[in-house]
Order: structure tokens, then sequence, then C-alpha cells
């Protein structure tokens, strides 16, 4: 399930890339005027710019520049910034855009608009091995809005954007989508989005 929810069916709560506490709950709309990206104030109309020199993921070294100009950096297991491993702990961590990648063009999407346990519709994600995932869509928030509640879902990857560190990828999908048009965008830091956790062990793993 997300972080947040209460079942697979359920949106959960809205984190802002590389914030390990969530920034927006289910039923509120209001801004955490507590949380400053980037150090940078937040004015209640725009964003605040994230990546620049005051930003704290690259005090930390995790987010640099290449050779070819590239921006390169992850928070994947990195409990300061990743809300996955900071609220389960373990080996839980936020997918890289290459995970997302692989669950857009390697698995199947299948549609389903049956509200289970008072949660969201969304898609069955079902791999090559028959091993299924529920993805809810839950809408994301901008800014101090609620957009599109029930009819795209955004989930933040661990991964910082390469064209700018103010930016990072993201799973995006829409109501009646397919596999062809789930896809991998890159949005502002400052938005408010799901986040599906993933790990290596199994569940058996996590009983001992």
């Amino acid at each position: 399930m997300n972080i947040g929810a209460i079942s697979a069916y359920h949106r959960g709560e809205f984190f802002q890339w590389s914030e390990s506490g969530y920034v927006y709950d289910d039923e509120n709309v209001g801004w955490n005027s507590n949380y400053k990206p980037g150090n940078m104030a937040y004015t209640g109309t725009t964003s605040s710019y994230c990546g620049t020199e005051n930003d704290a993921v690259f005090a930390d070294g995790i987010i640099a520049k290449d050779a070819m100009g590239n921006w390169n950096g992850s928070i994947a297991g990195n409990a300061k910034y990743d809300a996955a491993t900071a609220n389960w702990g373990g080996s839980w961590k936020m997918p890289t855009k290459a995970q997302m990648d692989e669950l857009i063009n390697q698995c199947t999407w299948t549609y389903s608009n049956s509200i289970i346990d008072g949660g969201f519709s969304g898609y069955t994600v079902r791999g090559k091995n028959g091993n299924t995932i529920f993805l809810p869509l839950g809408g994301y928030r901008r800014y101090l809005n609620l957009d599109r509640g029930s009819s795209c879902g955004s989930y933040w990857s661990a991964t910082v954007s390469q064209s700018s560190p103010a930016n990072a990828y993201y799973l995006t999908f829409e109501i009646n989508a397919t596999s062809g048009n789930a896809r991998v965008n890159a949005e502002e830091r400052i938005y408010g989005f799901s986040i599906r956790a993933v790990s290596n062990e199994t569940p058996e793993d996590r009983k001992q």
C-alpha cells in the first residue's frame, strides 16, 4: 500500500520530494507553513525554488552534476530524505526512476473502477511472474490545492531530474489509462505526491 494508507485501495498521505514527514493529509487542503523547500520562503502563490545552493540535499552530497552537465542523485534508502525508509524502516525505500520505467515497460496494467473498502479506483499492475500491485488514483497536491483527486495517480521516484535539481521524476497515469500512457515525467519537488515503497525482502524476511 501507499505510505500513510490504511489499505492498498487508499491513496495515503502526500509527500513533497525529500521530505520524510508528510506535508499534506487526505482531509487537510492547507499548506504546511513549517516547510520551506531549499530553505526558501513559500509565498503562498508560487513555489519556492528547490535545488539552490542552500538545498540540504546538495549539502549532503546527494545531488551532483556530472561531466556531461546532467544532474544525478537518488534519495532511495536515505532515512533523512526517503519517506519510505523513514516511516517503514528496514529495507523499504522509494523506487528509482529505472524501477518505475520497468513497471511501465515490463508489466500489464488493468484499470478497475470498483471502489473497495471506501478507497479509490485504480490499476492492477501485473508483472511477468504473475505478482500484482494495486495503484489507486488519488490525485496530488499542487501548492494549496488538491488536484484531480480521483482521475490520476502521481507517485514520486527517488531520482532527481537530470535537467534540473529543482525537479524529480515521478510516475503518473490517468483514469482509463493503459501501460501505453502511464509515463514517467519530472515535476517540481514542492508538489505533494503519493509514495509506493519497494523492498527486496520477502514477507517472511520481514517477520524475522
